[in-house]
């Protein structure tokens, strides 16, 4: 199976729900602040792994197993830097209806809030987004299907 995605649509990879506890939106500032040394995976790896171990000086830790600078680091994260970023994330994720992660949206996104496709909300096996992405594919030839008989 060919999976596309639209190459003008940016992933936002680390959306903090502000509900969920006290360290989730300083954890995604420094998720991001990692990102810009190309270190966010390895360093949201080890937050994930850590949820219990978010405070302050516990992500300078998690900065020094995975070889960033800590100083630069931690600069990045005293002048929070992504913190308007990370508020409008969550509030983009709130009003699009998504309340956990992962969560995907298959299909075309419209106006602020509004898509038109699939959500995929929690962790789910590859066949489960395999059978949502077939059944769009499938509407989507009906429609063309329909469009070409009508013309």
């Amino acid at each position: 199976m060919r999976v596309f995605t639209d190459p003008s649509r940016k992933d936002i990879p680390a959306i903090a729900s502000l509900r969920m506890h006290d360290g989730a939106s300083q954890a995604a500032g420094a998720a991001r602040c990692a990102g810009q040394r190309h270190r966010f995976w390895e360093l949201r790896h080890l937050l994930v792994l850590n949820q219990n171990r978010l405070g302050r000086d516990y992500p300078l830790e998690y900065a020094r197993q995975v070889n960033l600078d800590v100083s630069a680091f931690a600069d990045c994260i005293d002048a929070k830097r992504y913190d308007a970023t990370i508020v409008t994330h969550a509030a983009d994720a709130a009003e699009t209806g998504i309340t956990r992660t992962p969560t995907f949206i298959i299909g075309r996104t419209l106006q602020k809030g509004r898509f038109q496709g699939i959500k995929i909300a929690g962790a789910q096996p590859y066949i489960v987004v395999e059978s949502k992405i077939c059944e769009l594919l499938a509407q989507s030839n009906l429609a063309a299907e329909a469009l070409k008989s009508v013309m």
